[in-house]
């Protein structure tokens, strides 16, 4: 598939990524402010390889799933964007830097991330079990908004949210 192809179809994917409506008694909580932990379903992962077959530096992994609270209720949306920075070295392995966004009806919330560790995003066993994103601020009710959020990646995608609002 040709190159432009393929950002063409990650840039429908990312097109598509529909919000949901978040159930009154999540959002008339604290939202994403505080320690709520949610999980995550419905994944959608779209990939943009450029240059060879393989690991190659701006590859790019897009991707969706919606929030939920433990009883079910629809919290909101994470999606993020992760794009290779560097390849692996004798010395060192691939990195990734990834863009997060949470966001409900209460507002949106955005934080960043390295990955200083080789990634297999179709083989969870080479996945470490945590990643933490640091929030860098938001919009909404969650406009500078600091903390992390620690996002396990084994079995059910769970999110930890550690976020201080005003």
């Amino acid at each position: 598939m040709p190159p432009r192809t393929r950002i063409k179809i990650a840039a429908l994917g990312l097109a598509t990524m529909l919000a949901l409506p978040v159930l009154p008694a999540f959002a008339e909580s604290k939202g994403l402010c505080g320690e709520p932990a949610l999980e995550g379903h419905e994944r959608k992962v779209v990939s943009v390889d450029h240059g060879k077959d393989g690991a190659t530096l701006a590859d790019t992994r897009v991707g969706r799933m919606v929030m939920r609270t433990a009883d079910g209720q629809v919290a909101g949306e994470a999606m993020w964007q992760a794009t290779m920075i560097r390849n692996a070295t004798d010395a060192r392995s691939d990195a990734y830097i990834s863009d997060h966004v949470f966001q409900d009806d209460a507002g949106v919330m955005f934080g960043r991330a390295l990955h200083d560790y080789a990634i297999d995003f179709h083989n969870p066993e080479h996945r470490p079990d945590e990643v933490e994103v640091a929030i860098l601020g938001g919009v909404g009710a969650y406009r500078n908004a600091r903390g992390t959020v620690d996002i396990g990646l084994k079995g059910p995608p769970r999110y930890r949210f550690h976020v201080a609002c005003e």
